[in-house]
């Protein structure tokens, strides 16, 4: 039941975001993460400190895509630049 369910929201997160779908690759995610998660306690402790997480991840993400896109700009000046792929 939560594997059918885990799969088609899988499905729907891959086309909102353009990538392949694969029903294998979704049922090995959702294996990894049973197995992963379980051990983690469902305290709002652990909640509050997964939440920080993330936010953490995130905030370094939007800071690395920043370097991104000043690197290149910076780039973009040289006259050897050539622009990646996007």
């Amino acid at each position: 039941m939560w594997i059918a369910a885990f799969v088609e929201r899988y499905r729907k997160w891959c086309k909102r975001h353009g990538y392949s779908f694969s029903e294998a690759k979704a049922v090995e995610i959702h294996e990894d993460a049973r197995q992963k998660f379980p051990l983690v306690p469902k305290s709002d402790t652990c909640k509050l400190l997964v939440r920080e997480a993330v936010a953490q991840l995130n905030a370094v993400s939007r800071t690395v895509e920043t370097y991104r896109v000043e690197m290149d700009r910076l780039a973009s000046q040289l006259p050897e630049y050539r622009p990646s792929c996007p």
